[in-house]
């Protein structure tokens, strides 16, 4: 009996080590996301989307697993706050200039005419409020959770066209492609706006479709090859000081996801962020020569349409701050912090 009891030992010994081996895998779990960046393949946009994916995969060591998606390749680039919500994806790097349908104050949020500069306002996002302000726009009637993860863009064209700018006159009747706040601007000097994605610019370009449009900076627009189809190459960081893409995520699993996997997917974001901002800009000025070898003709709007771009822009946000609470609310919370910059830096 005594030898039985002590064999009977042994075997569990023995097993042990591989129980509790088999329970440790069983305890790793692994879990997948889904994801999609509004920009196209080949842009430089996507492929720091993609870096960051490939971070988030290594620093969770495999827990979470990230599947990158080009604009379009599940869900249409305006529609993924949409795609978000319901689920379709698990969560976006997406522009809030796409969710004006929802919300007018929407577009303050990625940028604003002659506005912050890019480290202000990503500064602002981050410890001003923004975020913050941001989530409380959302509310609990979407199931969508913004992060604090963030794309940061340096100032974009001020406007790629096939026809000169002289004058404000010749703003009148152009059919420019837009996004933002500065759209309702351009109709008001008298365009005629509409609302292209990214990717389908080149063909309304080389088929005559529009006149004009902003999408990206330099680098961007050369990496999806627009500046083959345009003639003029206005710069100006009036019309979009800066610009901003936000980490949208499903709330539902964003709730479920362990608390340091949500560390990991924001930290991993902002490390790229960064960056990207600095090839970015290198890449901007490289992209210049693409530009000039395509006989692009480069240089500065004239002075009366940035003036007036900037007038109408103003009259707009204070007109929009009287009639919406809440605009005015983020309107003043920009306004504010970019006035304790100015005190101290007078520009960042």
């Amino acid at each position: 009996m005594r030898v039985v009891k002590i064999m009977f030992i042994i075997m569990i010994l023995i097993m042990l080590p591989f129980a509790l081996c088999t329970g440790g895998a069983q305890e790793k779990e692994v879990i997948t996301w889904v994801g999609q960046c509004q920009f196209p393949a080949g842009s430089i946009e996507y492929d720091a989307f993609k870096k960051a994916c490939d971070l988030i995969n290594l620093q969770s060591a495999g827990r979470l697993v990230i599947k990158p998606n080009s604009a379009g390749s599940i869900v249409a680039a305006t529609k993924q706050f949409d795609a978000v919500d319901s689920g379709t994806l698990d969560f976006a790097l997406d522009t809030s200039a796409y969710w004006r349908d929802k919300w007018l104050v929407a577009p303050l949020f990625d940028m604003q005419i002659a506005g912050m500069s890019a480290a202000e306002h990503y500064l602002w996002f981050l410890e001003g409020g923004g975020a913050e302000l941001a989530r409380e726009m959302v509310g609990d009637k979407y199931n969508v959770y913004i992060t604090k993860a963030a794309f940061l863009f340096p100032p974009e064209i001020f406007l790629s066209t096939v026809k000169p700018i002289n004058s404000i006159s010749d703003i009148k009747g152009m059919k420019i492609r837009t996004a933002g706040d500065d759209g309702e601007v351009f109709s008001k000097m008298g365009a005629s706006l509409t609302m292209i994605p990214g990717g389908e610019l080149y063909e309304a370009m080389s088929r005559g479709t529009i006149d004009a449009f902003q999408f990206m900076s330099p680098a961007g627009d050369t990496s999806i090859g627009l500046h083959e189809v345009v003639k003029y190459l206005y710069l100006s960081p009036v019309r979009q000081p800066c610009s901003m893409s936000m980490v949208i995520v499903n709330k539902s699993k964003w709730e479920k996801l362990p608390v340091d996997l949500q560390e990991v997917v924001q930290t991993s974001f902002l490390s790229e962020a960064w960056h990207f901002y600095g090839r970015v800009a290198q890449a901007d000025a490289e992209a210049i020569q693409k530009y000039q070898a395509k006989g692009v003709k480069i240089g500065h709007p004239p002075k009366e349409v940035e003036n007036a771009m900037e007038k109408l822009a103003g009259e707009m946000y204070k007109e929009r701050s009287a009639e919406d609470p809440f605009y005015a609310k983020v309107y003043e919370s920009k306004r504010k912090w970019k006035e304790m910059i100015d005190s101290v830096y007078n520009k960042l």
